[in-house]
C-alpha cells in the first residue's frame, strides 16, 4: 500500500486508459470498453483500478503494463483507448499531480488496496471522483458523481465515518 501511496503522491498523471475490445458490426468497427478496468499512467508507473466484489469496491494495484484481463470472442480484438482527454481538464498540465487523496473504507490487500470509492484533488484544482458501483463498472466524474454515489449508498453514516485521507 505504501508503494501505491508514493506513486500517487509524487507523480503527475500522464494519461488515463480504458481497455476493451473492438467488434465489427455491419462493416463498422466499434470500441467496446470494459468499464471494470481503468488505468492511470504516471511518470513512474501505472495504477490499475478494477471494480470488484460485484461492482461494490475499487481495487488498486501497481502494474507493469495495461492488461486485458478478460475473455473475448475469437472474432474480436483486445483494444486500448486513451481517455485522458475526456477525464482530465487539461491533460498536458504539469499540475496534474494528486494534492489530496481520500479513499472510503480503505482496506489493505496483497499487492494493493481496495476501497468503496476514491476521490482525488489535483494541484491543478480539478476534482476527480472514481465510483466502482455502476452496473457496468467504474464511473469517473466530479462533485456530482460523488453526490450520486453518496445518495445511492445503503449505509451512508458508516461510510462517512470510514473516510480515510491517504494524504
Amino acid at each position: 500500500m505504501e508503494q501505491i501511496k508514493k506513486l500517487l503522491k509524487e507523480n503527475r498523471i500522464k494519461e488515463v486508459y480504458l481497455v476493451g475490445f473492438v467488434d465489427e458490426i455491419n462493416g463498422v468497427f466499434e470500441f467496446c470498453p470494459d468499464l471494470r478496468f481503468l488505468y492511470f499512467e504516471f511518470s513512474e508507473g501505472i495504477i490499475e483500478c478494477r471494480s470488484v466484489e460485484q461492482y461494490s469496491r475499487l481495487q488498486l494495484r501497481i502494474v507493469d503494463s495495461i492488461r486485458h484481463d478478460f475473455e473475448i470472442d475469437e472474432d474480436m480484438f483486445a483494444a486500448t483507448s486513451r481517455a485522458g482527454e475526456l477525464i482530465l481538464d487539461n491533460p498536458e498540465l504539469l499540475t496534474n499531480e494528486i494534492a489530496h487523496l481520500v479513499a472510503y473504507d480503505l482496506k489493505q490487500m496483497d499487492g494493493g488496496m481496495n476501497c468503496l470509492a476514491l476521490e482525488m484533488q489535483l494541484k491543478s484544482g480539478q476534482f476527480i471522483f472514481i465510483d466502482p458501483t455502476f452496473l457496468h463498472g467504474i464511473s469517473v466524474g466530479s462533485h456530482n458523481q460523488k453526490k450520486l454515489w453518496k445518495e445511492n449508498l445503503v449505509d451512508r453514516l458508516a461510510v462517512e465515518a470510514s473516510e480515510y485521507s491517504v494524504f
